[in-house]
C-alpha cells in the first residue's frame, strides 16, 4: 500500500514502473543534474506460468527471478536489459502484461482491452488451456496457409515455365553436348580446312602445269618440238633446242610431282561438311542462350533440378492442402468446443461479478458478457486466434440505464472497482502478475471504502497488489504500508519511500484520517482500525 501527501510522488513511482515495462518516457524524466535515468525491477517468476511462455517465445533464458533494467538518456533514447541481456522494446512490450497489470485513471487496458476480456471469461470457464490450443491451431493454420500460398505461386511459376524448360532440355539433349567439345571441334576443323586449302591450291597448280588446255607442259613440249625442227635446218639453234628439251622434261617432272602431291592429300569432305554443320548448330545454340557450351551444360543441370523440384513441389502442395484441411477441421472443432464453454459459463460469471460489485459502491449494477459467435456452419477462414467468438463486457452503474461497452461508460474509479470485482471472482481460477491500482478510491468513502479494502485484502491473499490510496479504510488492510515523502535539498527535489511499522503505521493511517494535524482521537481511531484488521 502506498500513501502520502498529494504531490509526494506516489503516482510517479507507478509511472516509473510503467516506463520500466516499456511505456513512453516523459521528456522531463531525467533530472537536470544527470545525463541519464535508470529504473530497475526484480520479478519472481514462479507464480507466472503465462510469463514463462512469453519469455520462451521471446528467446529469453529463464531463471527463478527476472531483473528488468531500463536506462533513459537525456536525449530520450533508452536501452532495456532482461537479466543483463540487451532486449528490444518489442520484447519488453510482449511480456509487459505478464509482469504487471495497471488499473488507474491513466491506464485501463486490462479491462478495456477486448482480448483481456475474453481471457477473463476463459479463466472463469476453465477454458484457458483450450483457448491456448485454439490460438496455437490458428497460428499454425495461418503459417501453413501462407506457406501453401507461396508453394502454389512457385508451382504456378514452374508450370508456366515447364514446357519451355522441357523444350530447351530436349534441344540440348538432342545435340548431345559434351564439355570441351567446342575446342576439339575447332582444332579438327582448322586442320581439315587447311587440307582443303592445300588440295585446292595443288589442284590449281596441277591444272596450270599439265591439265589445262593449253597447259604449261603442252606448251613446253610444243616449244621443244619447234626448236628441234629449226635446229635441223639451222644448227645455230641446236643449243637452245637442247635447253628447251631439258625445260620441257623438267616441267613434265614437276607436273607429275604436283599431281602426286595433290592425289596424296587425304581430305574427307564428308567429315569436313559434318563438322561445319555441327559448328553451325553450336553457334546457333550459343547465340540463343547467350553462353558457352559449358555454361549451357551447367544450365541444363539446373533445369533438370528445377523440373525435379517442381515435380516434388506438386506432391508437397497436395500434402499441404491435405494438412490444411485437417488443421482447419481441428480448429473448427476446438473453436466450437470453446464457444460452448464460454456460452455455458457467461451467465454464472455475470451473476458473480454483479454480486461482487454491489458491496463496492454499485447499488444496482448491470454487468453482461455479450458473445457474438460466428453462425454455423463454421468456416475456418472466419475463426480468429480467440476462436469463433467476439466477446465484449457491457456495464451500467445505474438502474434504468442500458448496459453499454464498459470502456464507453465506466469512469476511471468505476473501472478499477469493476476490475477488482472481476479479479475477486477469478482469484482462485487464474494466475495474475503484479496488480497495480492507482486511485481506486476515487468517489468512495465510508462503508464502500471498507468493502473495497476488504476485497483488495482478499485478493492480496492470493496475488500481489500495489495500491495507492487516500482512504484509511483501505490503507489499514495492507500487509505492507509504504509512506511516500517528498524532500527538498537545495535545488533538488527527492522522493523517498519507507515502510511503516508499529506506531509509525498508526500515525500513517491517522494522517489519512486527520491530515497533517494528528490528534489523540485520530491516533486512537487509527489504532482501532488497524486492530480490527489484525486483532493479534
Amino acid at each position: 500500500m502506498l500513501t502520502g501527501e498529494t504531490g509526494a510522488g506516489k503516482s510517479m513511482i507507478l509511472g516509473a514502473l510503467d516506463v520500466l515495462l516499456g511505456a513512453r518516457c516523459p521528456k522531463d524524466a531525467v533530472a537536470e543534474s544527470a545525463d541519464r535515468a535508470i529504473i530497475e525491477g526484480e520479478f519472481h517468476l514462479s507464480d507466472l506460468p503465462g510469463l514463462t511462455e512469453k519469455l520462451f517465445d521471446a528467446e529469453v533464458e529463464l531463471g527463478d527471478d527476472l531483473i528488468v533494467r531500463r536506462e533513459i538518456a537525456k536525449s530520450g533514447r533508452g536501452r532495456i536489459w532482461l537479466d543483463d541481456r540487451p532486449a528490444s522494446l518489442e520484447t519488453m512490450l510482449r511480456i509487459r502484461d505478464r509482469l504487471a497489470d495497471f488499473h488507474g485513471q491513466r491506464e485501463q487496458q486490462s479491462l478495456f482491452d477486448p482480448h483481456r476480456q475474453i481471457e477473463y471469461l476463459d479463466a472463469f470457464a476453465g477454458s484457458s488451456d483450450l483457448a491456448r490450443d485454439v490460438a496455437g491451431l490458428f497460428i499454425r493454420r495461418v503459417a501453413l496457409k501462407r506457406d501453401l500460398e507461396q508453394a502454389k505461386a512457385a508451382l504456378e511459376s514452374f508450370q508456366r515455365d515447364r514446357a519451355l524448360l522441357a523444350y530447351q532440355l530436349e534441344e540440348i539433349a538432342r545435340l548431345g553436348l559434351k564439355a570441351g567439345e567446342e575446342e576439339t571441334l575447332e582444332a579438327r576443323l582448322r586442320k581439315l580446312e587447311s587440307l582443303e586449302r592445300l588440295a585446292e591450291e595443288s589442284a590449281r597448280l596441277a591444272d596450270v602445269l599439265s591439265e589445262s588446255d593449253p597447259s604449261l607442259e603442252s606448251l613446253a613440249g610444243t616449244s621443244k618440238n619447234v626448236a628441234a625442227a629449226i635446229a635441223k635446218t639451222d644448227p645455230d639453234l641446236s643449243s637452245l633446242a637442247e635447253e628447251l628439251s631439258v625445260i620441257a622434261s623438267r616441267i613434265k617432272d614437276v607436273a607429275a610431282g604436283v599431281r602426286r602431291y595433290r592425289d596424296g592429300l587425304t581430305l574427307d569432305e564428308g567429315e569436313l561438311n559434318k563438322l561445319r554443320e555441327r559448328r553451325s548448330l553450336l553457334w546457333e545454340l550459343r547465340r540463343k542462350h547467350g553462353m558457352t557450351v559449358e555454361q549451357i551444360l551447367a544450365r541444363a543441370d539446373q533445369m533438370k533440378e528445377r523440373i525435379a523440384e517442381g515435380e516434388s513441389r506438386e506432391q508437397a502442395v497436395h500434402k499441404m492442402e491435405d494438412d490444411l484441411r485437417l488443421l482447419s477441421s481441428e480448429l473448427i472443432e476446438r473453436a466450437r468446443d470453446l464457444s460452448d464453454r464460454r456460452s455455458r459459463s457467461a451467465k454464472r460469471f455475470c451473476s458473480l461479478v454483479v454480486k461482487s460489485l454491489k458491496p463496492l459502491g454499485f447499488d444496482a449494477p448491470d454487468f453482461r458478457v455479450d458473445i457474438q459467435t460466428i453462425p454455423e456452419p463454421l468456416d475456418a477462414e472466419r475463426i480468429s486466434a480467440e476462436g469463433a467468438d467476439r466477446v465484449e463486457f457491457l456495464f451500467s452503474a445505474n438502474p434504468g440505464k442500458a448496459a453499454a461497452p464498459i470502456q464507453h461508460v465506466a469512469s476511471g474509479g468505476e473501472s478499477s472497482r469493476v476490475t477488482l470485482a472481476i479479479k475477486s471472482v477469478l482469484s482462485d481460477k487464474a494466475d495474475y502478475p503484479l496488480m497495480i491500482y492507482d486511485e481506486i478510491d476515487i468517489g468512495i468513502s465510508g462503508r464502500v471504502a471498507d468493502q473495497v479494502g476488504r476485497a483488495l485484502s482478499e485478493l492480496a491473499g492470493r496475488h500481489q497488489l500495489l495500491v495507492i490510496t487516500h482512504l484509511p479504510q483501505i490503507a489499514s488492510r495492507a500487509d505492507h504500508h509504504l509512506l511516500i515523502e517528498k524532500k527538498i535539498r537545495g535545488a533538488i527535489t527527492e522522493t523517498s519511500a519507507r515502510f511503516l511499522h508499529g506506531k509509525e503505521r498508526v500515525q500513517g493511517v491517522a494522517m489519512l484520517m486527520a491530515g497533517e494535524k494528528i490528534t489523540e482521537r485520530s491516533l486512537a481511531s487509527a489504532s482501532e482500525l488497524l486492530q480490527q484488521q489484525d486483532p493479534s
